[in-house]
């Protein structure tokens, strides 16, 4: 009885790996226990792939910079008439000479539908948790406190049946910002150190970020003193 059910045991796993057959194996997400997935996110068992053109998709994201741990809404968004089963999300370096396979920063919270991944730390990447059809998800992630260079998130998504399938969906870039990049402006619009120096003969150049109300203004008082000035001589 036990070399049967080793047997039915055995059978069972060679069906699970063969090619297709990894969305009924993995029905409760991408399937990152496979050696190399969570680099690749290529949808291993899914080949071969009968989808063509651009993806159907788009990935959309609340703001174009990060830093400060600043949470970020990342939507992965289905056009008009489409929907998807699968998908499988990480934030990458976009810069080359970088490593661009690292899954970088945390999600920290997910639509009903789908689920935290752990590539190599907790919660580096998104997926589904069914395959049941959606047309929108939304995550939050929080970002690296480090400067990573330009940041995109990249998708893999599963439309349905298995091989109908799009990889590399891409976010627009984001990019690094602590908040402190900026150096303080003076009220002539230019960084400290440079304000305009009414003594200087390079008045104009360093004053060109003035804006005509004040420019106004200026000219104004300019006027009303040298009056003055002049009446009480």
């Amino acid at each position: 009885m036990s070399i049967l059910v080793m047997l039915c045991v055995s059978s069972f796993l060679a069906l699970a790996m063969m090619p297709g057959m990894h969305v009924m194996a993995y029905p409760s997400g991408p399937p990152v226990a496979v050696a190399g997935v969570c680099q690749n996110m290529d949808p291993t068992g899914h080949r071969p792939r009968t989808s063509s053109g651009r993806a159907p998709y788009t990935i959309r994201i609340s703001s174009d910079t990060y830093g400060n741990k600043k949470s970020i809404d990342v939507t992965v968004q289905a056009n008009r008439g489409y929907a998807f089963t699968g998908l499988f999300v990480q934030a990458r370096r976009q810069a080359t000479g970088r490593d661009i396979t690292e899954a970088l920063g945390e999600f920290t919270s997910v639509s009903s539908g789908t689920k935290f991944i752990t590539c190599v730390t907790v919660a580096s990447a998104w997926g589904h948790n069914s395959n049941a059809p959606k047309t929108a998800v939304t995550a939050s992630w929080t970002p690296p406190f480090s400067n990573q260079g330009p940041i995109i998130f990249k998708a893999t998504i599963v439309k349905g049946p298995a091989s109908e399938f799009w990889t590399n969906v891409e976010s627009p870039i984001i990019y690094f910002s602590n908040g402190k990049d900026e150096e303080p402006t003076t009220l002539s619009g230019t960084t400290s150190g440079r304000g305009c120096d009414v003594n200087s003969s390079a008045l104009f150049p360093q004053c060109l970020s003035l804006s005509r109300t004040t420019f106004v203004l200026l000219a104004f008082t300019a006027i009303l003193v040298a009056a003055w000035t002049t009446r009480h001589q």
